[in-house]
């Protein structure tokens, strides 16, 4: 996929939790618990084969404009 964006600004976009429910259909619920500039805890309700899942996520920035990682 090519996108005609300059990488800061898709990096933004991506690892803001606000707009994954907009590139993720299976988040149905997504609550930010704690945030910092190095991490992101949320409380997300999920469907998987149509089974409703419920957990936190943790984001973290491993390296800005560049790398970032989400854990289950």
């Amino acid at each position: 996929i090519d996108v005609a964006a300059p990488v800061e600004h898709v990096f933004e976009f991506m690892t803001d939790p606000s707009n994954w429910s907009r590139t993720h259909a299976s988040i149905s619920e997504l609550e930010i618990t704690e945030s910092s500039d190095a991490e992101t805890h949320m409380d997300v309700t999920f469907r998987v084969l149509g089974i409703g899942n419920e957990g936190e996520m943790v984001q973290r920035i491993l390296e800005p404009d560049s790398h970032a990682e989400v854990s289950f």
